[in-house]
């Protein structure tokens, strides 16, 4: 059997670094380019008509982003992979469970609101290839799951007090994930969870006394009002009375948090960072009833019922949110 040469294309947070740490698992030889939707199909579509002519010598591996559909280039030279493998979690992308690549690709798109990229590589890869996965393993994935879909903030406690809940988030795994890919940089990041699964260091290796610090510092600054700016309403979306709040933060997971706690106990809040510079809308919601997904798929956007994001202009025209005339 012909071995395949691996490229992995992934997305650049969490979830598609965490890809590149599980594509990595499983084929350690693997290139990894780390995208954004902004040059993800420009970059498909250099790699691929440069390489066309061995394409057919390649796996080919694209996670946790998607190329546009009106792309048809970037399709028909996937065609021509040895191997593929799609895997996403965003509905935007779920017409690719419906295109026709070859009889070795393998294509999994799972729009669903409660799972991350990652977790869908792994589950795919794994049944591709089995290998015994070690309780390390399984809890990072799980915790990459968490932070990207905004589960992670279910294990916060329940507290208006924001030093206890300061100390929670910094000892929360998801968010240590997160702050430690910002902190190392991508390739450092995977490079050492690569270790810590293979057991050449501990988990301890890697939250270092200078990782704490930083991401301590990133919620010191969250409550600091000069960088934390918020303007606060309440609003209804249907017959749902919730509480928005705008922030000034681009951290808007971590900001939204904070903001709830210390300024009101609402049980039912918005939470929206506008980008101008990049027509770009950041939102967070925990309200039942709502599903910021929906929002943002119509929006030109996409993401996760409780965290999603989508285009501010487009957002302005959306009748039914009311999100940005409040």
């Amino acid at each position: 059997m012909k071995t395949l040469k691996t490229f992995i294309f992934t997305h650049n947070d969490l979830d598609g670094v965490g890809c590149g740490v599980i594509g990595k698992l499983y084929f350690p030889d693997a290139y990894v380019q780390y995208c954004s939707y902004d040059n993800i199909d420009d970059t498909l579509l250099y790699f691929l008509s440069h390489n066309k002519n061995i394409l057919s010598e390649m796996r080919i591996i694209i996670s946790d982003i998607y190329y546009k559909q009106e792309n048809s280039d970037i399709t028909e030279m996937l065609r021509m992979a040895g191997e593929l493998i799609i895997c996403d979690h965003h509905a935007t992308s779920a017409w690719l469970n419906n295109v026709i690549f070859q009889h070795n690709s393998f294509i999994n798109v799972v729009a669903d609101s409660d799972v991350c990229g990652t977790k869908i590589l792994f589950k795919t890869i794994d049944a591709l290839y089995p290998m015994s996965s070690s309780t390390k393993i399984l809890e990072f994935v799980e915790n990459v799951n968490r932070w990207d879909v905004w589960q992670w903030v279910k294990y916060l406690p329940e507290t208006n007090d924001v030093e206890q809940l300061k100390h929670a988030i910094n000892h929360n795994m998801a968010f240590t994930l997160n702050g430690a890919v910002y902190f190392y940089g991508i390739e450092n990041f995977v490079n050492k969870m690569l270790m810590y699964f293979h057991d050449f260091i501990d988990f301890d290796d890697i939250v270092s006394e200078k990782l704490v610090e930083f991401n301590t510092k990133q919620i010191e600054s969250l409550t600091n009002y000069k960088v934390w700016h918020y303007v606060y309403t309440s609003i209804q979306y249907g017959e749902i009375p919730y509480a928005m709040i705008k922030l000034n933060s681009p951290n808007i997971s971590l900001a939204s948090i904070l903001c709830k706690s210390a300024i009101r106990n609402e049980d039912k809040f918005l939470a929206i960072y506008i980008d101008d510079d990049k027509d770009a809308v950041s939102l967070r919601c925990n309200a039942e009833g709502i599903d910021l997904s929906v929002i943002a798929k119509e929006c030109e956007g996409g993401g996760h019922k409780d965290a999603a994001g989508c285009k501010r202009s487009v957002l302005c025209n959306y009748s039914d949110s009311k999100i940005l005339n409040n």
